[in-house]
């Protein structure tokens, strides 16, 4: 093992303390500013619930990231930390003074497009401009998805962890120091808030946490992209990577252009929504979803190794995706 991964261990555990130390204050700013999230006709929870886990997360997340840059010396992890930032801030805002969807929009807009002005496009078509829009889509898609996933206790915060366990394999694969710590860090505050958040949840991530978690976690899945090594298949590796929250968001966007909804229309059509409508327990729901982001995951990294084998294998998940959340209604307006 390289030796600076020994050292890369103990990220984690200052993440998971100083997020664990910093919760208290974060229920204490609720309880100050009313940051809580009132029970309503989109609500599983019947309770109001503070919705500031997101500071407490950020904040661990801030001090390991600092701490890997001074062990890197990559200037890469304070412009990352830099761009994730601008969207807690957005979310911050947005969970205390519910921001106009659109004007929200907007603001991710701008921010994925400043960051990729300031980094490089990937190529998907190889037309520079096409290729930066649909890179910025991407970005604010995956943003949003993760929102949209953060709508069960621990599910957005579980689903997350099994994004970071792949990212540290293909970290290794990809020889990439900046993914590896990273991932880990994230690990180290998501243990920490998952304390809290576990059914029955005391603490919601709020949209400042989907927003940061979302931001980061998308901007380690573009340094793994930047780095694959087959530019053939480097645009479905992307897609493949970016899971089930994506493909569960790009059908909310779908479904609501089919019912002649505003995009800021929220539903309970999501993937969960729907297996709790059947009468599956939360905890089963969030261990079937999980299983899925798994699958898919574990589809990405055989993308990674066998290309040709992971796009087959890939085609075929997707299908089985694709009929069974129509099956069960993830089309329909309810």
């Amino acid at each position: 093992m390289n030796p600076i991964y020994k050292l890369f261990f103990f990220l984690p555990i200052i993440s998971f303390g100083i997020t664990f130390l910093f919760i208290p204050f974060s229920k204490l700013l609720a309880q100050k500013f009313y940051i809580f999230d009132t029970p309503s006709k989109l609500s599983i929870h019947q309770y109001p619930t503070p919705r500031t886990g997101g500071i407490a997360l950020f904040i661990g997340f801030c001090f390991g990231s600092v701490l890997l840059y001074y062990l890197l010396n990559n200037i890469v992890i304070l412009e990352f930390l830099f761009f994730s930032f601008l969207f807690f801030l957005i979310g911050l805002y947005d969970d205390k003074f519910n921001l106009s969807p659109y004007i929200r929009l907007i603001y991710q807009i701008v921010f994925c497009s400043l960051f990729f002005y300031s980094f490089n496009v990937i190529k998907i078509i190889n037309i520079y401009y096409l290729d930066y829009f649909l890179n910025v889509m991407l970005y604010t898609l995956f943003i949003n998805s993760i929102n949209f996933w953060d709508g069960m206790d621990g599910l957005a915060a579980s689903t997350i962890l099994f994004y970071l366990i792949i990212l540290l394999i293909i970290a290794l694969f990809i020889n990439s120091n900046l993914i590896f710590g990273s991932s880990l860090i994230i690990i180290g505050a998501i243990f920490a808030f998952l304390i809290k958040n576990w059914h029955p949840s005391k603490l919601f991530m709020g949209d400042s946490g989907s927003y940061f978690l979302g931001s980061t976690i998308f901007l380690l899945i573009y340094e793994a992209v930047k780095l694959f090594p087959y530019d053939k298949s480097r645009f479905l590796f992307w897609i493949v990577i970016l899971n089930l929250p994506f493909y569960d968001a790009v059908f909310a966007y779908f479904r609501r252009i089919m019912n002649r909804k505003p995009f800021a229309y929220g539903d309970r059509n999501h993937f969960y929504d729907l297996l709790l409508f059947k009468n599956i327990k939360q905890i089963h729901v969030l261990f079937i979803s999980n299983i899925i982001v798994a699958i898919f995951g574990i589809n990405a990294l055989i993308v990674l190794i066998y290309p040709l084998f992971g796009i087959i294998q890939f085609s075929i998940l997707f299908t089985l995706y694709l009929f069974y959340t129509i099956k069960i209604g993830s089309l329909r307006n309810f």
